[in-house]
């Protein structure tokens, strides 16, 4: 699967060790005001552009077809042609 992210690379992985389905937390590529734009301390909003949460999200709709079953745990999010699922299904899996 193509791709400029770690998060991309990361469902790349699954998808070649044949997992399914594939559960991503914490992808929302959204920005904005309010928005936390890393999962770490050091770079203040905004650090990064939206343009770049943009092409991220692009990205991941270009592989959705070819990635299998991905479900995302992330509350609001523009990652929309993959369900939602719940933190509960996902422990019914363990």
């Amino acid at each position: 699967l193509p791709g400029t992210q770690a998060g991309l690379a990361a469902l790349n992985l699954a998808v070649l060790l044949g997992a399914s389905p594939v559960y991503l937390v914490g992808f929302d590529c959204l920005s904005g005001p309010g928005l936390q734009s890393w999962w770490h301390e050091g770079h203040p909003w905004p650090r990064q552009t939206a343009t770049v949460y943009e092409k991220f999200a692009s990205q991941f709709q270009a592989v959705a077809s070819s990635a299998g079953d991905v479900r995302h745990l992330t509350g609001p999010s523009a990652l929309t042609w993959w369900p939602h699922a719940s933190l509960e299904e996902l422990d019914r899996c363990r």
